[in-house]
């Protein structure tokens, strides 16, 4: 079976979908199956998520004057690789690829999978995607949003993202608490990163956080800690390729967003036993934490609670649930269980399976 994954928006090459689709690459079984990945020109600063997976970049990016050769390039690298599937990861690619099987290979099939939900232009968006012969949803709520676009659900397929392959170990916990804030820094509406910084300065007692990431907003959250009296509280460790070796112990990790298709950074921390404290966003995060099991709920921007929580935590960092049951919980985002079911819905939509 010959796959081309393809991407037609810009890449930071700092993202959860730039992790997402790197681990799904290279976890295939390369001996089964022909796996291609292509990109759309730049893919900002960061271009080592490309490492280690056979990948294809076009020369032009997705901005308005380079879509014509974008769409042009796109369409004779997809007829010089000749795929039965193209997975596009993207609204825009979605409706680039079912283009293409119109114009030049009608047997293709084409699959959408989105890693974000539409927060914006959400009628345009949803339009982009109605070609697809199947879709792939990160979570069933995310589904739900889909057949409420108007996709038939006989096409919809729940696939949760996949955790890093066996062989993580447990993150230790510390005799106090520590409180970690993992990815993008963005102040106010998204993800709400200044809701952290404000609970912490609202705890009291012994109490330690790591800051790790970077954005737009990274020295503005930096002032408000200042500005609040944590700063020095705080390990501030910018952005890091690999940020969990980094992380030497953890009680609770914080996820303050507004919304989360998924939720990576979550099943990131529990498959290392470590409690998670989320926001009540949807879809993703509602189906990951199990409340009093390996995590809680706030609601979102909820300031006052998301501290009153922490703040259990500060006062007895001794009574959370044991290291191994939480990575227990996210069990069935390993990556073998994932990339087989993906495998297993692309098999089933092509005219002979296998």
């Amino acid at each position: 079976m010959k796959i081309a994954f393809v991407v037609a928006r810009r890449m930071s090459g700092r993202g959860g979908m730039e992790t997402i689709i790197n681990r799904v690459l290279k976890n295939w079984d390369a001996s089964a199956d022909e796996i291609t990945l292509v990109v759309s020109g730049k893919t900002g600063g960061e271009a080592r998520w490309l490492e280690g997976i056979r990948h294809i970049k076009l020369w032009f990016q997705a901005r308005l004057l380079g879509y014509p050769f974008l769409i042009a390039q796109l369409f004779f690298t997809l007829y010089r690789l000749r795929p039965d599937i193209a997975i596009a990861a993207d609204s825009k690619a979605t409706r680039y690829c079912v283009w293409y099987r119109k114009l030049f290979q009608k047997e293709l099939k084409v699959a959408c999978w989105l890693h974000m939900p539409f927060q914006q232009r959400i009628r345009e968006r949803a339009a982009r995607i109605k070609g697809a012969d199947f879709y792939l949803c990160v979570s069933a709520g995310m589904a739900k949003d889909f057949i409420n676009y108007g996709i038939d659900a006989a096409k919809i397929h729940t696939l949760y993202n996949p955790l890093e392959p066996a062989g993580v170990k447990l993150t230790p916990r510390s005799a106090k608490a520590v409180f970690v804030y993992l990815g993008r820094m963005a102040a106010g509406r998204g993800k709400r990163t200044d809701d952290f910084i404000r609970a912490l300065s609202l705890l009291r007692g012994d109490w330690r956080a790591v800051a790790a990431g970077d954005g737009k907003d990274a020295g503005r959250i930096r002032k408000l800690a200042k500005n609040l009296g944590i700063y020095d509280k705080i390990e501030w460790t910018g952005w890091l390729d690999e940020p969990w070796p980094a992380i030497k112990e953890a009680s609770c990790l914080v996820l303050t967003s507004d919304f989360e298709a998924f939720g990576l950074t979550l099943t990131e921390a529990m498959q290392r036993g470590i409690f998670c404290l989320s926001s009540d966003c949807a879809p993703g995060p509602l189906e990951i934490v199990q409340d009093g099991i390996n995590g809680w709920f706030y609601p979102v921007g909820d300031v006052e609670e998301l501290a009153r929580l922490m703040q259990k935590i500060v006062d007895n960092p001794g009574g959370l649930p044991a290291a191994a049951a939480i990575a227990q919980s996210v069990e069935k985002y390993s990556a073998k269980t994932v990339i087989a079911r993906m495998r297993g819905i692309c098999c089933a939509h092509l005219p002979e399976s296998g």
